[in-house]
């Protein structure tokens, strides 16, 4: 069986086994651990068939599909849980953007860009998650000396 992924390009579909190992490893290199704590261990207690289809089918067809590359669609999956106010995945995928080398200045763009489509609440819960996010990390003052100094130099004053 073979998948389109574009008009002009098809791949052969991996095994199921081979998409549950990359699903897996594509959540190790987002979230830095596997299981991810997003998923929580009552997750894997309760129904084993819900973390087989996270690996298999979000991460090991979803994540793993070409066109866009996996920092793209890290940025997409955080614009769309930000859009729905689902704050506990989130902040995961916050962590993860950051893990896939997506700046603090990219995502503080994407939720500029989401007052405009998902509303100014949803967009300043997600930038409120983005500091904390930040913060955790002891990240936060050297990414706002970043935006003053860019902000400066934009203003003439730098």
């Amino acid at each position: 069986m073979n998948i389109r992924l574009t008009d002009k390009k098809e791949c052969d579909m991996p095994s199921l086994d081979e998409r549950r190992a990359l699903g897996q490893k594509i959540q190790e290199d987002l979230f830095g651990e596997y299981p991810p704590a997003v998923r929580g261990p009552a997750i894997d207690i309760i129904s084993r068939d819900w973390a087989e289809f996270a690996d298999e089918t979000v991460f090991g067809f979803g994540w793993a599909r070409g066109v866009i590359s996996r920092r793209e669609r890290s940025m997409v999956t955080c614009a769309a849980l930000a859009a729905q106010g689902m704050e506990r995945q989130l902040v995961q995928h916050l962590k993860g953007a950051l893990n896939l080398g997506i700046t603090p200045e990219e995502l503080i763009e994407v939720c500029m860009q989401l007052v405009f489509y998902a509303g100014w609440p949803k967009a300043q819960n997600a930038l409120q998650m983005l500091v904390e996010v930040l913060t955790a990390r002891g990240e936060l003052d050297a990414v706002a000396s970043r935006i003053a100094e860019a902000r400066k130099s934009l203003d003439g004053n730098g």
